[in-house]
């Protein structure tokens, strides 16, 4: 078995910096719920952790319900965030780039 069968990217941070994606994202979820929106530096802080628990970190007080409308707000204005132009050609760059690559890999002989 010679050569490269798989390239696996840390895409996070490494090629492409979505962080302020979701930090953005987050801002906007307080803000359509009317709460008080968290510093950055607390939302970057809490990078990795599950969303719901994120939510309840940076805002203990709130219940169960406006948890989940925060957390399902973050999740549609992340997606939203995402398809915008200068997010979306880091994308398509990628992916264009490992199509092209997948389709060299498998012409070459074996």
């Amino acid at each position: 078995m010679n050569g490269v069968h798989l390239v696996v990217f840390d895409c996070d941070g490494t090629l492409a910096d979505s962080q302020h994606v979701s930090t953005t994202a987050m801002d906007r979820a307080f803000q359509l719920q009317g709460l008080p929106v968290p510093s950055r530096a607390s939302v970057r802080g809490v990078a990795g952790v599950r969303l719901d628990e994120v939510v309840t970190m940076l805002a203990p007080d709130l219940n169960a319900m406006m948890i989940a409308a925060v957390e399902e707000d973050h999740k549609r204005c992340f997606f939203a965030l995402r398809r915008e132009p200068d997010h979306a050609s880091v994308s398509r760059s990628m992916r264009g780039w490992c199509s092209r690559r997948w389709a060299r890999s498998a012409r070459s002989p074996r």
